[in-house]
Order: structure tokens, then sequence, then C-alpha cells
């Protein structure tokens, strides 16, 4: 496996390549409603399955990260990756966009001192 750099933008254009779900069509901007509803589905049900993993870990594993865990959980969290940039796309934004915006938001909030608590408009 190489660990090469690439950027963002092309990720999100090989995930074109596997869009193959109801409304995957993105030649109208912003995708389509069946498209946007099929990726965040999708996006909840993968970052599920993370948790789900991470909770074996207390349960199964005695609280240590197995190899084979942590192997499961890469490809998990891969598949996350795939839903978190097809929702990007889905709803006409570039990741690294949505990227640029979460990470002024952050700087943000820690200028402010507002990392800490609760609530989206802190």
């Amino acid at each position: 496996m190489t660990h090469e750099p690439f950027s963002l933008t092309e990720y999100a254009e090989f995930t074109h390549e596997t869009a193959l779900y109801p409304g995957s069509d993105l030649t109208a901007k912003g995708g389509s409603f069946d498209g946007r509803n099929y990726v965040a589905l999708g996006l909840a049900g993968e970052a599920g399955e993370v948790a789900n993993d991470v909770k074996k870990i207390f349960r199964d594993d005695g609280k240590e990260l197995s190899p084979e865990r942590k192997k499961r959980i890469l490809g998990e969290l891969g598949d996350v990756f795939w839903y978190w940039t097809r929702s990007c796309m889905e709803f006409g934004f570039t990741p690294e966009f949505v990227a640029k915006i979460n990470m002024e938001k952050l700087r943000n909030r820690k200028a402010a001192g507002t990392l800490q608590g609760s609530g989206s408009d802190r």
C-alpha cells in the first residue's frame, strides 16, 4: 500500500467512478434529492460502524486496540471519507471549501475561547 500525497480534488474526482447509487448523476449543479439523501444516510451508517468498532474495543478487546480492529476501523473511516466527500459534492460544495470553512470556524472559536462548550453558534 502506497502513501503518496494527493489532493481532496483528486479524491473527489475518483469518487465519481464509484458513485453508483440512486440520483448519483451530478450533471445538475448540487446533485439530486435522491443522491443527497442516499449519501447522508450512508455517512451516518458508516460513522455508526466506526463507533460500533470502538465500542467493541471496550466490550471485546479489553480496551486494547488490536491490529485487526485497527485495520477494520481504517476501512470504515475510508467509507466515512467516501460518503463525506460525496455529501460535499451532492450539496454543491468542494471538499476543500468545506474543510476551509470548518478551519475558519474553528480558528474563530479558538480566538474567542469557545472551542469547548456546546451549540453551533458559539
